[in-house]
């Protein structure tokens, strides 16, 4: 009877959560606003590529900019500054079988590219002040580049040739943070911190406040968010022997996903990772085979990747299987030791 009611609740949020989401979506998402107006306004910066000649940040204010600054002192992030700026036009994609800048930037959910003529700090944003000093810290090492990539999910840092090189052999994916790092990271996280605290309640507040600045550090990557958000509904689904479906839980985090970032439609990242977990968990045959895992994602994802790239490697598949057990059980538990 317990579990008929919690399963009753559960099905009666997801329904609320679902039309909520809809009509996000629709007021929000597909009607995505730009912005092409010189001004002046003031943001915390979240993020910062520095270029050869010139530094990208991404500013978020009343609206998020993706803004180009040609002088070196740019501060750190975390700074909350205020600005004028100049719009920078972004073009249309003409080109078939092209990058198409502006999808990617409604993906961001970023309103307007600019170019900051005059900036001035106001004060620190303590939140993202602490993801600034971590990757000040990342940036010191010398595999700073690969610890960016597999650890902050910022791929930034890596030269466009190597990135090519991935995507032209099928294994672009291997560069994300994906469910199974998610997996590694939080069960090691558990198995220590039951040993040392062996409260559960402080064992999970503490796993709970590590997920939340984790997704800080990665700009709340959708793959990432999905990935953290059904680990926890499975871990009190566990605990409490809820009864709840894994296919509830997967259509709970859909949906709460679209609510919170409607534009995440534009995002290729969110139908990679949610198509490829919905065949996952319809799979009757379960494994934890990484191998076998591997061959699977390639098959399911290959229609996705044909579809945004208009080509698949062959090949991709034997690349895939060789490079998933090297970047999962070696590469990324270094990156993440170091």
């Amino acid at each position: 009877m317990r579990k008929l009611k919690i399963l009753f609740w559960f099905k009666f949020t997801l329904i609320i959560i679902f039309i909520i989401a809809i009509i996000r979506l629709i007021y929000f998402g597909l009607n995505y606003k730009t912005y092409e107006n010189d001004g002046a306004n003031s943001g915390v910066i979240v993020n910062i590529t520095r270029k050869k000649d010139y530094t990208v940040l991404d500013i978020r204010s009343s609206i998020n900019y993706k803004a180009y600054l040609y002088d070196k002192n740019i501060g750190d992030i975390g700074d909350v500054i205020s600005f004028k700026y100049i719009n920078k036009k972004v073009s249309k994609n003409s080109i078939f079988n092209t990058f198409d800048y502006r999808k990617y930037l409604k993906s961001k959910n970023i309103s307007q590219v600019i170019e900051v003529k005059n900036h001035k700090k106001i004060r620190v944003n303590k939140y993202y002040q602490f993801k600034g000093a971590l990757y000040k810290n990342i940036q010191k090492k010398k595999s700073s580049r690969y610890i960016m990539t597999f650890l902050c999910g910022d791929k930034s840092y890596l030269d466009n040739d190597i990135k090519q090189s991935y995507t032209n052999n099928g294994i672009a994916h291997l560069l994300c943070v994906s469910g199974f790092h998610v997996l590694l990271i939080f069960n090691f996280l558990k198995k220590l911190l039951t040993k040392i605290l062996r409260k559960w309640w402080i064992v999970t507040i503490l796993m709970m406040t590590f997920a939340y600045f984790y997704l800080i550090i990665t700009n709340f990557m959708i793959a990432l968010f999905r990935a953290i958000f059904m680990y926890f509904q499975s871990y009190f689904n566990d605990k409490y022997n809820l009864g709840i479906k894994k296919i509830y839980t997967f259509f709970l985090t859909l949906f709460l996903s679209i609510l919170l970032w409607p534009n995440v439609i534009y995002d290729t990242s969110f139908y990679y990772t949610f198509v490829i977990t919905f065949f996952l968990l319809n799979n009757s045959k379960e494994t934890t085979n990484v191998f076998k895992i591997s061959v699977f994602c390639f098959f399911i994802a290959s229609p996705i990747t044909i579809y945004t790239c208009y080509s698949v490697n062959p090949l991709g598949i034997l690349y895939s299987t060789i490079s998933a057990f090297f970047v999962c059980y070696i590469m990324y538990p270094l990156c993440f030791l170091s």
